[in-house]
């Protein structure tokens, strides 16, 4: 199915539209977070940590079907903007992972998307992604319904009444539930066997997908 296959010049603008948001050359940045929707339907987030040269999926359903090949194909996407600038990634030191079974899973159907912001922040600042609770998301939601409704046309017009998110959006303490907040580096960046890095010199590999 040529729709799930790897073709760089579907994805690269990436490269420019990061260029244009930071100074760093892109082997000094230590996390690359990207945003995925699958079937206009569900969101979830897949996130490069260059420092710990791992890339690992974060998805309130659990492991998607796709998550192989995405995995790989950012891997082979990272690859190529390394060689543009005359650097190398070594694939045997790298590691892919699918979704943890520790990873905050969804109770409904609606709230992916909150979840994904949740995970993009998490993993973006290195907070424990094991702290997240159904309750912050539900708290988190009606703060960004707030915010959507206190920054209306109408406040624009004047710029001091133009607040600013509330600092409370990554406030994930909730004392009314169950706390398991055990130490665990990054959250859960330690997870289960890693995805094999396989054919990854081969750009049109069926393997491999944007």
């Amino acid at each position: 199915n040529d729709e799930h296959k790897f073709a760089y010049e579907n994805v690269k603008s990436w490269e420019k539209k990061r260029a244009t948001e930071s100074r760093k050359p892109i082997n000094e940045i230590d996390t690359f977070v990207f945003c995925y929707n699958r079937g206009r339907i569900h969101w979830y987030i897949f996130t490069i940590f260059q420092d710990l040269k791992i890339i690992q999926e974060f998805n309130s359903t659990g492991n998607s079907t796709l998550s192989t090949k995405i995995l790989r194909g950012l891997f082979l996407w990272l690859s190529i903007e390394y060689v543009k600038v005359g650097l190398t990634l070594d694939p045997n030191e790298w590691r892919l992972y699918g979704c943890r079974r520790s990873t905050s899973r969804q109770r409904n159907g609606y709230d992916c998307g909150v979840y994904s912001i949740f995970f993009a922040l998490c993993s973006g600042f290195r907070l424990n992604l094991n702290n997240l609770r159904p309750m912050q998301i539900t708290r988190a939601r009606f703060q960004m319904l707030l915010h959507l409704i206190d920054t209306s046309v109408l406040d624009y017009v004047d710029v001091d009444h133009h607040p600013n998110i509330s600092s409370d959006l990554l406030h994930l303490g909730d004392e009314s539930e169950d706390h398991d907040t055990g130490s665990e580096e990054l959250g859960n960046i330690h997870p289960n066997p890693p995805v094999e890095l396989a054919h990854l010199g081969d750009r049109t590999v069926g393997d491999d997908t944007d």
